[in-house]
């Protein structure tokens, strides 16, 4: 904003004086969602949940997404994930700033996705939105990574230093916020035994699909995303130590690669006999329909599996290891079958192949406890009284009155920033704790 644009104290004196009639009409929960990315439902799970979680918010509440990527907001190839946000009602934001987003509208909660994200910008909206004291600033972590990051380091595939480095920053960053959603029983005791009290429970969100009974062809199915190391790591381990077992004694079987952003490693698996490659779908309905069996062959990770979560809705029979069945309250044998050694895991994969009958039965008992947890009617009600119990009902003249100074301080801020170049490099820099995290090495 040029200096001439910034309003003058005089206007800031007679909005404060004068507009009683917006205060009395704010009625509706303003929160305004932080996201590095625009969200791609075909490309991640972690993304279909995001959406869902948006989409369920902008039924109850006035929602607007603040993306920091902004080269996604003018793609055209991405038009269809921009419109995707937008038929729900939301708004996304075209602003640079955070602080000039907050000073465009009041809002009752903050919402972070990730919280690297919240990293970057948390310090900074603490440090000028303090006058909005009602405001409450949750941090989704999608999964508590320092707890993926210590599975992965047992493995060797994560450096001690850079896990326990992490573990400080994540941990730190959840403390400057009101709220921590987690996808997990198990995250919310790790979390609490480090000192965070405030936490909610926002599982992964699916819809059910019904599972016509029907001959089908021996197909194993794979879904993930390869830009998750634990996917790339688990199909390696499956294909070197279990695959070749299935297709000796089923040379009629077949495994079915699906996930956006396939490694050269992956790649290279459809070299394999019976292993097929496609890579990104944008639709994986019918490949789940065809499938007999799905696997999460996962040998390390956190939260819970959307492709697990989606198998199971969509009735499939899984076979997963015990990281690919975090975090569900499942029973193997009867909502799908965990198996951690090779040997088993392949012992498991080929009962199922040899009997459909009773990887249908499987199949529809792991459907039916998707449907008591995990449908959007089930989450739902956890995300509202989420919501309600952080928004604090304080006094709505005090709540306006507050942030109208808060904006008044804004462009002073700008004003001084932009009328005095000297100050541009310092403390008046908005970007300056930003571009400082964002060169960071992760």
């Amino acid at each position: 904003m040029k200096s001439s644009d910034s309003p003058s104290i005089g206007y800031h004196f007679f909005l404060i004086c004068f507009s009683m009639q917006t205060i009395m009409s704010r009625n509706k929960i303003k929160i305004l969602v932080v996201s590095e990315n625009l969200p791609m439902i075909d490309q991640h799970s972690g993304d279909r949940r995001f959406v869902r979680i948006l989409c369920t918010l902008s039924s109850h509440y006035e929602v607007t997404l603040f993306i920091k990527n902004k080269k996604m907001l003018f793609n055209e190839k991405l038009q269809r994930y921009r419109d995707q946000i937008t038929d729900f009602g939301i708004d996304i934001i075209n602003q640079n700033s955070i602080l000039a987003t907050l000073a465009a509208k009041l809002y009752d909660i903050i919402l972070f996705e990730f919280y690297k994200i919240a990293e970057i910008y948390l310090n900074h909206i603490r440090r000028f939105y303090r006058f909005q004291l009602h405001t409450q600033v949750i941090i989704d972590s999608v999964d508590v990574h320092f707890l993926r990051e210590e599975s992965g380091k047992k493995l060797g595939v994560i450096l001690p230093e850079v896990v326990a480095a992490n573990k400080i920053r994540e941990i730190n960053t959840y403390k400057k916020s009101d709220a921590v959603i987690v996808v997990t029983k198990e995250e919310k005791e790790s979390l609490r035994e480090v000192g965070i009290k405030n936490i909610f429970i926002v599982p992964n969100i699916v819809e059910l699909y019904p599972r016509i009974s029907k001959d089908r062809n021996k197909e194993v199915l794979f879904i993930g995303g390869f830009l998750h190391p634990p996917n790339v790591d688990g199909l390696i381990w499956f294909a070197e130590n279990i695959w070749k077992k299935v297709y000796e004694y089923h040379p009629d079987a077949r495994l079915t690669v699906i996930g956006s952003n396939p490694t050269n490693e992956i790649h290279a698996l459809a070299n394999e006999k019976g292993v097929e490659v496609l890579g990104f779908v944008q639709d994986t309905l019918p490949y789940l329909d065809r499938a007999m069996v799905s696997i999460a062959p996962l040998r390390y990770g956190g939260g819970m599996k959307g492709k697990v979560n989606e198998a199971l809705a969509h009735g499939v029979p899984v076979v997963a290891t015990s990281f690919g069945a975090q975090g569900l309250d499942v029973i193997s044998g009867k909502h799908l079958i965990v198996a951690d050694e090779p040997e088993v895991f392949g012992d498991s994969l080929i009962y199922l192949l040899d009997n459909p009958e009773q990887a249908q039965a499987i199949g529809v008992a792991g459907q039916q406890e998707i449907a008591i947890h995990y449908t959007p009617m089930a989450v739902e009600s956890l995300l509202t009284a989420m919501i309600q119990s952080l928004h604090i009902r304080q006094n709505n003249t005090l709540s306006y009155l507050s942030w109208r100074l808060f904006v008044f301080i804004y462009h002073c801020y700008t004003f001084c920033r932009d009328s005095f170049p000297k100050l541009k490099n310092g403390y008046l820099r908005e970007e300056k704790f930003t571009k400082s995290k964002q060169t960071a090495k992760y």
